[in-house]
């Protein structure tokens, strides 16, 4: 087939396709804003709920530290609690640090795997507290 004949037939595809994505990225922007509107989240929040409510939590517990002069009846001063919510925090700002870690930082396989390791700890120790302590999180 002539050259020229066979880029007039794919000039319309190629169209086709940047029309088809723009409509439903349009019409999923939509659907989307209204669920905010109406839930105060959208169906995108499903695909990681970690990943979205990590840094709400980060912030939530930061803003709550700062503000707060309460602490639970089992700590013997406010500096205790301080330490606890500052592993809590820990945790969670390890926790997205994990999930951008990069292999090609580390100069081998194993470096890299002593990381994330050293790291999870940090991350499970953060998440084990906010989950001992949930209830405590209020002013």
């Amino acid at each position: 087939m002539n050259k020229r004949i066979k880029k007039i037939i794919e000039i319309p595809e190629n169209i086709y396709y940047h029309i088809n994505f723009f409509y439903n990225d349009v019409k999923n922007e939509i659907i989307w804003g209204w669920q905010r509107l109406f839930r105060g989240y959208d169906d995108r929040w499903f695909w990681s709920i970690a990943d979205n409510l990590t840094p709400i939590l980060i912030d939530c517990i930061k803003y709550y530290k700062s503000k707060n002069d309460s602490y639970p009846t089992e700590f013997k001063n406010r500096k205790e609690w301080d330490k606890i919510l500052d592993k809590i925090i820990k945790g969670f700002e390890i926790k997205n640090k994990i999930d951008y870690l990069q292999y090609e930082k580390f100069k081998n396989r194993d470096d890299f795997i002593k990381e994330y390791k050293r790291l999870e700890k940090i991350k499970i120790k953060g998440m084990k507290l906010f989950a001992k302590y949930y209830d405590n999180l209020w002013d």
